[in-house]
């Protein structure tokens, strides 16, 4: 009878295995990498279309807040798209500490925050800078003295529409100077419901959400 003298040991084993292991999915990621990095985007823009912060942007109470046409709503939803595609690198990497793990890490460029800042409008000379505002500010005064004044507050829906329609873009509010006291010690703040600051606002907010999403796209592929 032949016997077969096995030389390795199951630790040895088991170390060639998570080897072999390794090389593979490090292989997949490297192959798929771009196309996980094109799929994570995606999953970001829609995260992005089903926020309710964008809703209110397009169509709602902060649009009437910071006075945007359709156009200018439109156009800023489509700049925040663009401007986290351009600043978010995706880098997938194998662990050094634990066999077969590996992360996933997203890096936001430092100039996303100026990019996003720079969404803004003029207005009698003035920059409404609406989306710094939104992303940093939290609930703090952004202008003071100044009030937002919207049919029904103050003045009747008729009263609105023939003093101030013509001068309001959304159509839906505007924001006039506290000297008219519609609402007493009233100054302009970021409604409460949307206010972020820097690191904790909307955006960070789709970012976190997306990331299950992402990592189902991985494990999908490995």
């Amino acid at each position: 009878m032949t016997r077969l003298k096995v030389t390795t040991t199951p630790s040895q084993l088991r170390t060639q295995i998570i080897f072999e292991a390794r090389e593979e999915i490090d292989k997949r990621l490297r192959k798929f990498g771009p196309s996980i990095s094109k799929r994570a985007r995606q999953i970001f823009g829609d995260n992005l279309a089903e926020s309710e912060t964008v809703h209110s942007i397009l169509g709602g109470q902060l649009r009437a807040d910071f006075g945007l046409t359709h156009d200018m709503a439109e156009n800023g939803i489509r700049q925040i798209f663009e401007i986290f595609k351009r600043n978010t690198n995706f880098k997938f990497k194998l662990s050094k500490k634990h066999n077969l793990a590996f992360a996933i890490e997203i890096t936001v460029l430092p100039a996303i925050e100026e990019e996003l800042s720079e969404i803004s409008y003029l207005s009698s000379g003035n920059e409404v800078e609406w989306m710094k505002w939104l992303l940093t500010k939290g609930t703090t005064i952004v202008v003071s003295g100044w009030e937002i004044v919207y049919p029904g507050t103050g003045w009747s829906t008729q009263t609105f529409k023939g003093k101030w329609a013509k001068r309001s873009r959304s159509k839906e509010a505007i924001m006039v100077e506290d000297e008219y006291h519609i609402i007493d010690g009233a100054d302009f703040r970021v409604d409460p419901e949307f206010a972020g600051i820097k690191g904790s606002n909307f955006i960070t907010e789709i970012i976190a959400k997306s990331l299950p999403e992402i990592l189902l796209t991985i494990r999908a592929v490995l």
